[in-house]
């Protein structure tokens, strides 16, 4: 919780024009994310990270961002491809 808690904080900042500190609160975000093992928002992370760092100008970076959340995405954040079912 306090991962996806960050990663809104530098969402909020990068919007207000403070990109590069919002750039390292995302990267916190995703990291304490990671710590606990929690994936379900890694796309949304990565797209938020390469929001902030193309605000911040990194265009190379935001695409390599980009990328990362759409790889997180085919292959269900980290491994190979899970499928979650609901109740039938």
């Amino acid at each position: 919780m306090t991962g996806n808690a960050r990663t809104g904080l530098g969402l909020a900042r990068a919007e207000v024009g403070r990109a590069a500190e919002a750039v390292e609160l995302i990267r916190a975000g995703i990291a304490a994310c990671d710590q606990t093992g929690t994936h379900l928002t890694d796309v949304y992370q990565y797209t938020v990270l390469a929001e902030a760092q193309a605000l911040n100008g990194a265009i190379d970076d935001a695409l390599a961002s980009a990328g990362k959340g759409c790889a997180d995405q085919s292959t269900g954040g980290n491994g190979p491809v899970r499928s979650v079912q609901g109740p039938r």
